[in-house]
């Protein structure tokens, strides 16, 4: 062990030092397992083209498949979220046709996402509190 008042000394026993080269070091490892698996397990990464004659070139390609990788998930993720939305309008519609339910504003949880669904085509918010204030008024005012 080198003496306490030199460099290397400092540099084998700081604690500060090791702790930013052991996160630099697992922040690297992360990110090339992340390009590696996005490169060999998505379709968009296995269009990118790389070349080392020209790095800058490869790695706008792999941004722009990123995006587009990004963008693609999203799109099939909404998707999916507006089949879920929209089966769940068909059963408070099957509910209230054969009496499972009560109609229009009375309630119910598919009465909900139809409300939820016309709120954000009109761009309005509304907090979780406001609707389950008028919920309870509403059970209320049936109880009396």
């Amino acid at each position: 062990m080198p003496s306490p008042d030199t460099w290397t000394y400092w540099a084998l026993t700081s604690r500060q030092l090791h702790f930013y080269l052991s996160l630099g070091i697992l922040f690297v490892l992360a990110g090339t397992v992340s390009v590696s698996n996005f490169l060999n397990t998505n379709e968009y990464g296995r269009q990118v083209q790389w070349d080392w004659h020209s790095p800058g070139e490869s790695l706008r390609s792999f941004g722009k498949m990123w995006k587009a990788s990004v963008e693609a998930e999203s799109k099939r993720v909404a998707e999916a979220r507006k089949r879920l939305v929209e089966d769940v309008e068909k059963r408070g519609e099957y509910r209230r046709a054969h009496g499972l339910e009560k109609a229009g504003e009375e309630g119910g949880f598919g009465d909900w996402a139809v409300r939820d669904k016309d709120m954000r085509e009109h761009g309005k918010q509304v907090l979780v509190e406001q609707v389950l204030a008028e919920q309870t008024a509403k059970a209320e005012a049936e109880k009396r």
